[in-house]
């Protein structure tokens, strides 16, 4: 997907993002075609070319906005924690929330192939920046372990929560 780089272009790009994101919650995404979300999303199917190269990168692109968010608000949690027990049980609750709203887009991203790399590559590069700011608060919150027990403590601690919100999104709908 191409950067929004003028405030009429980001709306645009907002427009079609909703128009994807409403088509993927109502069921219909998969039959819609580029023409009908450009329609939805009151633009031209220029517009929607001009920012996306197709509606599986339309959808990655939503998947990424959201995922990114949801990091956000990860790495807020990291830096205001006092403690472990304080952070897990908030952790879970926002993977929760975040997986109770995008459980669609979730199992989208699960049961295909992503249409870009940089969808693999975003998500990476986030999962890199929490787990940092995650060591953070272990080095803050028990500052006897080393700075790689730390590392390693963040990782142990992170992979769970990201796998099992996933996972109950994907296989366990009764469990949300």
């Amino acid at each position: 997907a191409k950067p929004a780089l003028q405030a009429r272009s980001k709306r645009t790009r907002d427009a079609i993002l909703k128009a994807v994101a409403d088509a993927l919650e109502d069921g219909v995404l998969e039959k819609a075609s580029v023409q009908e979300l450009a329609r939805a999303a009151g633009v031209s199917i220029g517009a929607f070319y001009g920012r996306f190269d197709s509606k599986d990168t339309a959808i990655a692109a939503l998947f990424d906005e959201r995922r990114g968010a949801l990091t956000k608000k990860l790495t807020a949690l990291c830096e205001h924690a006092e403690s472990l027990e304080e952070w897990a049980p908030k952790a879970v609750s926002i993977a929760m929330a975040h997986a109770k709203s995008n459980r669609s887009l979730i199992a989208w991203a699960a049961g295909s192939e992503p249409a870009v790399d940089q969808m693999k590559e975003n998500a990476r590069k986030d999962s890199i920046n929490l787990a940092a700011a995650f060591r953070s608060t272990i080095q803050r919150t028990v500052p006897e372990l080393s700075e790689d027990d730390a590392a390693s403590a963040a990782g142990f601690c992170i992979a769970p929560v990201g796998g099992m919100t996933r996972d109950v999104t994907v296989f366990s709908a009764s469990l949300l």
